[in-house]
């Protein structure tokens, strides 16, 4: 389950719940994610790496403080290259997660399931 998520620059942390780490073989491609920010330029995921239970993603250009992110997971239909824990048991997908409001400190992060528009770090 994923509890939190933190921004800084370019990297996007998302920290997962579960009591075993995630497979660090078997994750997302970079296109399951998709980072967005209204009136500002795309954000691109260009990598998804696993370590531990965090899953790091390298975005296509730095976040800034006055920008609003949100993030969205698509689970893929089929096949193994999905965010799991090692027994294999897959993450769920989720939608537009992330935080409204004036931006000035980093790093950022919100936390779910609780609204996850309201959480920074």
């Amino acid at each position: 389950m994923l509890g939190s998520a933190t921004v800084n620059g370019n990297l996007l942390e998302l920290i997962y719940t579960d009591v075993a780490d995630l497979d660090a073989r078997n994750t997302a491609a970079a296109a399951a994610f998709a980072v967005s920010s209204a009136g500002k330029a795309a954000i691109g995921v260009n990598s998804v790496r696993v370590l531990g239970k965090t899953v790091i993603l390298v975005l296509s250009r730095s976040v800034v403080d006055d920008e609003t992110p949100t993030l969205s997971y698509t689970k893929p239909a089929t096949g193994e290259n999905v965010i799991q824990d090692a027994a294999g048991n897959d993450a769920a997908s989720f939608t537009d997660q992330g935080r409204s409001g004036p931006g000035t400190s980093r790093p950022r992060c919100w936390a779910a399931p609780r609204s996850v528009a309201t959480n920074w770090c």
